[in-house]
């Protein structure tokens, strides 16, 4: 997103802030930077706190609103702990504004995008290998789960892969199909 001032783009960068209950380097959140065209400098602007793991970011069509997984693979009170964070994104700085985050109904949600028509973000939940889809609303926070699909299998490596794990999940040229990679045979 190129600002109003100069012929610089803004970055967002996503982030591991902590894996396994341990601080992984010295990240802390989204981090914000500027991206100058002609010389090819990155500057840091600002980091976004406050969203565990924001490892993986999608911008809606509309280029007003960042969407962020929060990778997190631990349970709280018994429920999955993985969510989807929504940002609004200042047209003239570029800055972030939280909106909202909604659950991801599973655990190490790893991937996401927003579908074509900007009215669903689809996230992939690593950790215990499912998918959600998450209704957009009008100011472009994120409404509860509208769908959710557990997978279900193993594969041939009994250490790592005794359940599956959704990989990523994209959608065809359509926008009509979903396709996501999973590690495992269905049963």
């Amino acid at each position: 997103m190129a600002t109003a001032q100069d012929d610089s783009l803004m970055m967002y960068v996503g982030t591991y802030t902590r894996r396994e209950n341990f601080v992984v380097g010295k990240s802390k959140g989204l981090q914000i930077c500027k991206f100058d065209n002609t010389t090819g400098e990155i500057t840091f602007v600002e980091t976004i706190t406050g969203i565990t793991n924001p490892s993986f970011l999608a911008i809606h069509p509309n280029r007003q609103v960042l969407y962020s997984v929060s990778e997190m693979n631990e349970r709280i009170e018994g429920r999955p702990a993985g969510g989807i964070a929504a940002f609004e994104i200042d047209p003239q700085s570029g800055y972030l504004t939280y909106l909202n985050t909604q659950p991801s109904m599973g655990t190490g949600p790893c991937h996401l995008i927003v579908d074509a028509t900007g009215h669903y973000v689809l996230a992939a939940n690593y950790a215990s290998g499912s998918v959600v889809v998450l209704p957009i609303q009008a100011d472009g926070s994120l409404a509860p789960a509208s769908d959710f699909h557990q997978h279900e299998g193993t594969s041939i490596n009994p250490q790592r892969q005794q359940e599956p794990h959704a990989h990523s999940i994209n959608l065809d040229a359509s926008n009509s199909f979903a396709l996501v990679p999973i590690w495992g045979r269905t049963k």
